[in-house]
């Protein structure tokens, strides 16, 4: 990745973020770390900001869970989202959401984590958690 992409600190890095990386030669983007772009092969890659944005693709409503210390988050749902931006990631989600529900990102504590955890998105003249609205129009 380019040198001024490495900047760009994501969820996993302890910054509440859903971080993509975008190929400069082809605009392939993707959602797991690479070095260089899976399309064309390039190394010149960007790592972008997410919204945050997007509509639940799939999911999957949890009820048990793999250790007792997250038994307390039972249920929650994984959910596969496809952010505005054009890529899809895995997340948690509310386990009311249904295919095709309009979502935006918030970060929660899981366990001893702060994940992605996908909520339903505001209606019109509701505002997001960042207090502004994001428009899902293109979705």
């Amino acid at each position: 990745m380019s040198t001024a992409a490495t900047e760009i600190k994501g969820w996993y890095e302890g910054r509440p973020a859903i971080v993509f990386w975008a190929c400069r030669a082809c605009d392939t983007r993707g959602y797991l770390p690479r070095h260089f772009c899976p399309r064309c092969g390039a190394t010149a890659l960007d790592k972008k900001e997410s919204l945050g944005a997007g509509v639940v693709y799939t999911l999957s409503l949890m009820w048990r869970t793999p250790v007792a210390a997250l038994r307390p988050f039972v249920p929650y749902a994984i959910v596969l989202v496809d952010l505005v931006e054009g890529i899809r990631v895995l997340a948690h989600g509310d386990p009311d959401l249904r295919i095709g529900d309009r979502v935006t990102a918030t970060y929660r504590p899981f366990g001893d984590r702060v994940l992605p955890h996908f909520v339903r998105a505001r209606t019109a003249g509701e505002k997001d958690r960042n207090e502004e609205n994001i428009t899902l129009d293109g979705l």
